[in-house]
């Protein structure tokens, strides 16, 4: 019974300091311009791409140029993003702009209408 409880114990102890190894060698497979964010320790976060992967410390560069070092110890999370981050701007843009061209539209029926009414309007004053 005593060897199947340091078992246990050993596999809880040993499995999170394997599972991260094994994530950190993912970390620094990534290409270098690859677009991630890093959560860190003390709700620290930065969102960009990598500058400097190695053993001890991961860097990236924000879009201002910012440079953002966390140790290893202090990572709790990495994450790669893909897709494009300016898609939902663009698609904030499109829906705005035809917002606008219908808006228009209407407004210069309605404008139209008031100052050259139809023929058959003319009749019910």
């Amino acid at each position: 019974m005593r060897a199947w409880i340091l078992i246990v114990i050993g596999w809880l102890v040993l499995s999170p300091v394997l599972q991260a190894q094994a994530d950190w060698e993912v970390v620094i497979a990534h290409q270098r311009e690859a677009v991630i964010r890093v959560e860190g320790t003390h709700n620290r976060r930065a969102t960009g791409k990598i500058l400097n992967v190695d053993d001890a410390v991961i860097s990236i560069v924000n879009n201002f140029g910012d440079v953002a070092r966390f140790q290893r110890a202090d990572v709790r999370r990495v994450e790669r993003l893909i897709g494009d981050p300016g898609a939902k701007t663009r698609g904030a843009q499109r829906g705005f702009l035809y917002g606008a061209l219908i808006s228009a539209a209407t407004t210069y029926g309605i404008v139209m209408g008031i100052i050259f009414p139809a023929p058959y309007v003319r009749g019910l004053r």
